[in-house]
């Protein structure tokens, strides 16, 4: 259903200035329900820019050198901020890059495919099972699997 304010014409010589102001701002239609969004220019080109990149990755068959790759991607288009590409790229426990509990990382080859949402999913059940007083560890985890999911969906 679509309504409007009704606009009513003061009295140019009893007005007040702010009746004067509310006479001469126009009525526009008010919607009470809507199922649709509307994307800006811009928006809708952030989305195509993110969609064209994520057709040629997958988050889920990836090499840490890709990865890095795809945050230098999205970093360079404005889809991801600075200390979010940092978030997806550094070397960490979750990606066999740095060795965890002192000993040495698994083989670990930069250009061998990962499944890297299986790796922080399974890094963040470990985190809140075992490590569950560094929230700070967890909040980093969730936030960096947050936003590989995200992209993910696209």
């Amino acid at each position: 259903m679509i309504t409007s304010a009704a606009k009513v014409a003061p009295n140019p010589q009893t007005a007040t200035a702010t009746e004067k102001q509310k006479a001469s701002i126009q009525t526009t239609p008010v919607t009470e329900s809507s199922d649709r969004v509307v994307i800006s220019g811009a928006g809708q080109s952030r989305l195509d820019a993110a969609r064209d990149i994520m057709s040629r990755y997958d988050l889920r068959n990836i090499s840490y050198n890709n990865l890095k790759q795809l945050g230098r991607e999205l970093y360079g288009n404005g889809l991801i901020s600075g200390e979010q590409m940092l978030d997806m790229t550094a070397p960490t426990f979750e990606t066999g890059s740095l060795p965890g509990n002192g000993s040495p990382a698994p083989r670990f080859s930069p250009d061998t495919p990962r499944d890297y949402l299986a790796l922080y999913e399974g890094s963040l059940a470990f985190k809140k099972a075992n490590l569950s007083s560094d929230r700070n560890s967890i909040a980093w985890t969730e936030r960096t699997l947050s936003l590989f999911r995200h992209f993910e969906s696209m």
